[in-house]
């Protein structure tokens, strides 16, 4: 459905962020 692709998407999203914040990628 599209609110579960929403959501994987949201992970995907807040997983970079951290990546680009703590400079771990």
């Amino acid at each position: 459905s599209m609110l579960s692709v929403l959501k994987n998407l949201g992970k995907v999203g807040l997983g970079f962020v951290a990546c680009k914040i703590n400079k771990q990628c």
